[in-house]
């Protein structure tokens, strides 16, 4: 799998973008490098885009994913609640109930955490 960590200046957002297949242990590892983008940039917007990815996560993976990310971010000083985060994956009616649990999870912990099937939705959402 290949990936991407941009900061784009105009919009405050970090842009971290993943094209290939690979197992959720790869995802997880760009963590660190994504939160020292944000933190470098003192950035307040994450997107993270796996709309061109064929990474499969279960519910347990989403959430073990959300807790490596808020991990990160306490490790580098950064409180979770601060950082808006959009996800943008394909196909997220097939996996509908997953999305709403991990949604609803990540608000229940004080995250402003939304996912999206398209690019364009998520980056609106977080400009708002």
């Amino acid at each position: 799998m290949t990936y991407s960590i941009i900061f784009d200046a105009n919009d405050c957002i970090v842009l971290a973008t993943y094209i290939g297949s690979e197992e959720y242990g790869s995802l997880s590892s760009s963590v660190d490098e994504t939160v020292k983008v944000l933190l470098e940039n003192r950035g307040t917007k994450l997107l993270c885009d796996l709309s061109k990815s064929t990474i499969k996560m279960n519910i347990t993976e989403m959430v073990q994913l959300e807790k490596t990310i808020t991990d990160s971010m306490r490790a580098h000083g950064i409180h979770p609640i601060t950082i808006k985060r959009a996800m943008v994956r394909k196909n997220i009616k097939a996996n509908k109930d997953n999305y709403r649990f991990f949604e609803t999870y990540s608000v229940n912990n004080l995250h402003r955490v939304k996912i999206f099937s398209q690019r364009e939705e998520a980056l609106d959402w977080l400009r708002e």
